[in-house]
């Protein structure tokens, strides 16, 4: 199987070449045209020299990796991939199948394992493929979408826990049991535990809560183990942990599980309140992002270069703005969640002032302790509802509602409120689900109601396989499958509405709007164009869009995104 290449969108290469020196730019040019020339050892010693030039350099790391592979050097190989993705984890989410099926062929003894996976699969001993420096990190970075993978990760989980009193000291095991500790986290628990499992980890919590009030001294493997079932914040003096002496693999798990949710919690008083909440429907979307801040990630976007609203409008739908606003601009982005979108946005955006609000402290909490000190002076997170924000007297050049205007009261009554705030020539950005894409997803949604699911964290566990294994398979290709709190959202969101093309063409005429495009990933918006060039039709005819959606359901599965113009 050949190696991905992790680093092709063009954002993050501008950024790799941007950085180069002369010298880096010359060892780069001549590794590839020796790797092209499969002058396998000369390429690799340039490569070689280029990250001893620049070790911060993803897309040196990621070319040796390659090569590596194409050299037969698999442990090598996972090596450098690891390095690769270390320096830029949001990789792991923009090029997930392609790195998914790069460990697996790096790996024969986990690719065997994932093979035999099945729900009920026996505790798997993870010490053939403990060591994998590239799936070490995959845990580590973002939440694992693979249900083979899954599957195993569970299954070494109930083998680990089996093992806690055996004296392990195995340093691969620990940082293993450590990673997963960490995916668990970043997956909010979202694996199956069985009876037996849940009984043996209830009772290593007290054992647990007891070390930490007597100041006793447990196995190491405990508190890998225990941080995979549930958070160690859990635990009664926890705070205890943060100076308790640990494996140094132990140390992230520590700071992500104990120190960093204390810092949270103390930011959440400091978010500003723009607006009172307002409404039942308002404070039932809160509490449910209060409980489950959505969605949780890691690594912020990765660095981009900056461009105009003009070209980034050009880029999304390929749509030439007559008159862009004016820069700078002033953004809003409303139902900001846990941030990452905001952040995106006031980096890619020349010259932007970002205001992100949301319903929830906790996800604002979130957001803010994440992003990058050079955005704090350009980026404010406040505590707002879309029921009362057209009462907070300023005015957008920009507008992004991309996710959250499905989940209000009313949705065209809100998006109504959102435009009274945006200046004449201002953009919006819009996000509503479709109803003829979802249709599978209601109708899940509807078999969990009858069966008596609610949307505890354990009732989305036991749910999951019991969706898979009664006709609802093709869920576990939907990306929010794989951690609790997107799959409350995506199974028990307390608010839903979805709509159809004509509703929103009905909406755009009454309101005057101008419709720019709707926004795909580029190959599908590259095959979309070749059909609508070759039938004579306009891409912004939102009745052949209608017609297109009968045809194909499942086009706008990821959502209608797409962009309006305000007239002046």
């Amino acid at each position: 199987m050949p190696a991905a290449n992790f680093l092709p969108f063009p954002s993050a290469r501008a950024v790799v070449m941007r950085r180069l020196t002369a010298e880096a730019d010359a060892l780069m040019r001549a590794a590839a045209g020796y790797e092209q020339q499969q002058k396998f050892n000369l390429a690799e010693r340039n490569y070689r020299k280029l990250i001893e030039l620049q070790p911060d350099n993803a897309f040196a790391y990621n070319s040796l990796g390659r090569l590596l592979h194409a050299k037969g050097k698999p442990a090598q190989a996972a090596g450098a991939f690891a390095h690769a993705l270390a320096l830029m984890p949001q990789l792991l989410e923009q090029h997930y199948d392609a790195m998914c099926a790069t460990l697996l062929s790096l790996s024969p003894e986990l690719a065997r394992a994932v093979a035999q996976s099945s729900p009920d699969s026996a505790p798997v001993e993870p010490k053939p493929f403990a060591g994998n420096p590239l799936l070490l990190q995959m845990l580590r970075a973002a939440p694992i979408r693979h249900l083979g993978l899954e599957r195993v990760l569970t299954a070494t989980r109930t083998w680990l826990v089996g093992k806690v009193d055996d004296g392990v000291d195995d340093e691969r095991l620990i940082a293993f049991a450590g990673a997963l500790a960490a995916q668990c986290f970043i997956n909010e628990y979202v694996f199956a535990v069985g009876a037996e499992e849940e009984t043996v980890v209830v009772q290593l919590s007290r054992r647990a809560a007891d070390a930490l009030a007597s100041g006793r001294r447990l196995p190491p493997l405990i508190w890998a183990v225990l941080a995979a079932y549930a958070p160690l914040a859990d635990l009664p003096g926890a705070t205890a942990l943060a100076t308790m002496t640990l494996p140094p693999a132990l140390r992230p798990v520590i700071e992500q599980q104990v120190v960093e949710p204390e810092r949270e919690r103390a930011l959440r008083a400091e978010i500003l309140q723009l607006t009172p909440i307002s409404g039942a429907v308002s404070e039932q979307v809160r509490a449910q992002y209060e409980a489950n801040p959505y969605p949780r990630w890691v690594a912020p976007p990765a660095q981009v270069e900056p461009v105009s609203v003009a070209q980034y409008v050009a880029e999304a739908v390929s749509a030439n703005l007559p008159r862009p606003p004016h820069e700078p601009l002033e953004v809003l982005v409303a139902g900001c969640g846990t941030g990452w979108h905001a952040i995106a946005l006031a980096q890619r955006l020349e010259g932007t002032s970002v205001l992100a609000v949301d319903l929830s402290r906790a996800s604002l909490a979130y957001a803010k302790l994440r992003t990058p000190a050079e955005l704090s002076q350009r980026l404010t997170f406040a505590q707002a509802d879309i029921e009362t924000i057209d009462g907070i007297g300023r005015n957008f050049d920009l507008i992004d509602a991309s996710g959250v205007l499905h989940h209000t009261a009313d949705t065209f009554a809100s998006w109504r409120k959102l435009l009274a705030l945006l200046r004449p020539d201002g953009l919006m950005h819009i996000g509503l689900y479709s109803e003829r894409a979802r249709g599978e997803i209601a109708a899940a949604q509807d078999y969990l109601r009858r069966q008596g699911y609610s949307a505890t964290a354990a009732d989305i566990r036991r749910c999951r396989g019991d969706l898979l294994a009664n006709g609802f398979a093709d869920l576990a290709k939907t990306s929010d499958f794989y951690t609790t709190s997107e799959c409350r959202d995506l199974l028990f969101h307390v608010q839903e509405h979805r709509v159809a093309i004509p509703a929103i063409d009905a909406f755009l005429a009454a309101e005057n709007l101008e419709f720019l495009g709707f926004e795909f990933p580029p190959a599908a918006k590259s095959s979309l164009r070749r059909t609508f060039e070759g039938s004579g039709w306009s891409w912004r005819d939102l009745a052949r869009w209608h017609a297109l959606e009968i045809q194909n359901p499942a086009l706008f599965s990821a959502m209608y995104h797409f962009w309006v113009r305000k007239p002046a």
